[in-house]
C-alpha cells in the first residue's frame, strides 16, 4: 500500500523496501521532487513544497520543454545547463524567473521494474541571469570562445558567493591554478591553428571532466583556474591526479617527445578565517603550489 505524501511523513513502499523519502531528504538543501509510474507525485521535500507553492508551472521537467532563446543560446555556449524555468510570485513580490537544472534519478523496485522518477533542483538563477545581462552588452564576453571557460572577469563574483555558501553550510571549496608547459613551443613549431586545435580539445576534454557545479575559467594564454565546490583539498588532489595522468595519454606529439604538453596544477582549500575577506590570497597560495609541484616534477630527471 502507498501513502502519498508531501510532508515529513513516513513513505510507505513494500516494493521501495521500506525507504523512508521523507527521513532521507528532508535535511536535502535543494528541492526533490519523487513522481511514481502513473507521473503522480508521491513524495516532496520543504524545498520542493515552498517551490511548489509559489508558482502556478508546473515544476518538473518535460519531454516537450520549450525554453527561451536566451536560455537555449546559454546551454549551447556549453557554460551551465538549464532544463527549465519557473515563474515564481508571492503576495507581496512581483513574479520572478527561477532557472533549475534538473537531475533526473530512474528508480526501480526490487524485482528491476520501473517504479518512478527522483528529481533534484540545482538553482542557476543568479549565474543564468549575469550571462544574459552581460552577454546583451557586445563589450564583455563571459568566456573564452576556445575553450568554453569562463574568463577572469567572473572569478571574483563566483569565488564571493562559494565563500558565502560555505559560510552558511560550514562546507568548503578549493581554487585550483593550473597551466600546460610548451604551449608556446608547440606554436613555434606546429603554428598557431595547431596549438588554437589543441586548446579547443584541452576545454571540450576538461568540461567533461568537471561536475556542472565546478567552474573554469581562463585568465590569459596558459593561465587556468577553477573553482571545485563542496571539494576538500584531499579530493582536489586526487581528481587532478587522475586529470594529468589522463592529459598525457590523450594527445601524444610522435616523434617530439620533447614537446608533449604537460599539466601542472597547485591547489588551495577555503578557509574561512583565512580567506573570506582576502579571496586574492587563495589565488596566491595556489599559485605558489603550483610552483612547488612544478619543481618537484623537475627534480624527478
Amino acid at each position: 500500500m502507498d501513502t502519498k505524501i508531501f510532508g515529513n511523513e513516513k513513505l510507505q513502499n513494500d516494493y521501495l523496501l521500506g525507504v523512508d523519502f521523507a527521513k532521507v531528504f528532508s535535511s536535502f538543501s535543494k528541492p526533490v521532487i519523487i513522481k511514481d509510474m502513473r507521473s503522480d507525485i508521491i513524495y516532496m521535500n520543504e524545498q520542493a513544497k515552498n517551490l511548489k507553492l509559489s508558482t502556478n508551472d508546473d515544476i518538473c521537467i518535460s519531454f516537450d520543454e520549450d525554453l527561451p532563446d536566451e536560455i537555449k543560446e546559454i546551454n549551447k555556449n556549453g557554460l551551465i545547463s538549464i532544463n527549465k524555468v519557473i515563474n515564481t510570485a508571492s503576495p507581496y513580490s512581483v513574479s520572478k524567473k527561477k532557472y533549475f537544472q534538473i537531475e533526473t534519478i530512474t528508480l526501480f523496485n526490487n524485482f528491476g521494474l520501473f517504479y518512478g522518477t527522483l528529481f533534484i533542483f540545482f538553482d542557476k538563477t543568479e549565474f543564468a541571469k549575469n550571462i544574459i545581462k552581460f552577454s546583451s552588452c557586445n563589450s564583455y564576453k563571459i568566456y573564452d570562445e576556445s575553450t568554453g571557460f569562463l574568463l577572469k572577469n567572473q572569478f571574483d563574483e563566483i569565488a564571493e558567493k562559494e565563500a558565502e555558501r560555505c559560510k552558511r553550510y560550514g562546507s568548503t571549496f578549493s581554487v585550483v591554478y593550473f597551466s600546460f608547459e610548451n604551449l608556446a613551443l608547440i606554436r613555434q613549431s606546429y603554428g598557431q591553428e595547431k596549438l588554437n586545435k589543441l586548446i579547443k580539445y584541452y576545454g571540450m576534454f576538461l568540461n567533461h571532466k568537471f561536475r556542472k557545479t565546478d567552474y573554469l575559467f581562463r585568465f590569459d594564454f596558459n593561465d587556468f583556474f577553477g573553482i571545485l565546490t563542496h571539494t576538500p583539498l584531499d579530493v582536489a588532489v586526487i581528481k587532478f591526479e587522475k586529470i594529468k595522468k589522463s592529459i598525457s595519454e590523450v594527445v601524444k606529439f610522435n616523434g617530439n617527445g620533447s614537446l608533449q604538453p604537460t599539466l601542472y596544477y597547485g591547489i588551495s582549500e577555503f578557509d574561512i578565517k583565512r580567506h573570506f575577506k582576502n579571496l586574492d590570497l587563495l589565488i596566491d597560495e595556489a599559485r605558489l603550489e603550483f610552483e612547488k609541484n612544478k619543481t618537484f616534477d623537475f627534480k624527478k630527471f
